[in-house]
């Protein structure tokens, strides 16, 4: 292997790498005109010569080699076995000319960080962030459409069902005793029903209630902290030979 070449180093403990990764890692290694070099640190996870014979049938089935073909990117595959941090300070000893290393945890680019002064980054944190706010903004961009549905039917349902039996209604609501609690609870239903419905309604609008945050609440604490009352002028003079009677005359 030429060892004068600039270089990208792409390592993980397991034993294939996610394909976005490696996609990643070729498209930059094109990019730039660098060298990729590719290896797979057995741990321990399973015994070295199934992992070797497991890493190198994914890799191949996954077809790295011929993408880093068609990119024009030399791609050196291997296998180590053993510590990570041993197997990365191994890797620094033979291989020179590494420029960047790519990993896929932040757990394996601390270790990384320990054996080697060469940038690292992890790939699959950040992608893992990215997809997590690209989820959280999606589910809040979600319209409750079915919450609408099932609690209008609902409302519907409690609607008809008190319409098309008010006789009965009136004729138990009307009792004394504990049936006084009925209208109560009917009422408790129908609020939280049809209060449900409305909201999930105005959600699937697009109409939302403002949120205050305590910073807004801190700002108005400061406001009202901050006014005091306007003290006006004494109607005398503060010296006593200044001040004037106005009765001493009468």
């Amino acid at each position: 292997m030429p060892q004068n070449h600039k270089k990208i180093l792409m390592i993980g403990k397991e034993d294939f790498f996610p394909v976005a990764m490696a996609d990643y890692a070729i498209q930059l290694a094109s990019r730039l005109k660098y060298e990729l070099i590719a290896i797979n640190v057995n741990t321990g996870s399973m015994s070295h010569d199934l992992f070797i014979k497991t890493a190198f049938k994914l890799s191949s089935t996954a077809g790295f080699r011929e993408t880093a073909a068609l990119q024009g990117v030399e791609w050196n595959y291997q296998v180590k076995c053993g510590e990570f941090g041993r197997a990365v300070e191994e890797i620094m000893n033979e291989i020179k000319g590494i420029e960047l290393i790519l990993t896929d945890s932040e757990q394996n680019k601390l270790e990384i960080g320990r054996y080697s002064s060469i940038p690292a980054y992890s790939f699959i944190t950040q992608y893992k962030q990215r997809g997590e706010s690209i989820m959280a903004e999606l589910e809040n961009n979600k319209k409750p459409v079915g919450k609408m549905v099932g609690y209008g039917i609902g409302s519907a349902i409690l609607y008809t069902a008190v319409f098309m039996n008010a006789d009965i209604v009136t004729t138990y609501f009307t009792r004394g005793s504990w049936y006084a609690a009925l209208p109560i609870a009917t009422v408790f239903v129908f609020s939280f029903v049809h209060g449900a419905f409305a909201s999930n309604l105005w959600s699937v609008l697009g109409i939302e209630a403002q949120k205050s945050t305590g910073k807004q609440l801190d700002q108005k604490k400061s406001i009202q902290v901050s006014k005091r009352p306007v003290t006006r002028p004494r109607a005398y003079a503060a010296k006593p030979e200044a001040r004037v009677n106005p009765f001493h005359r009468m």
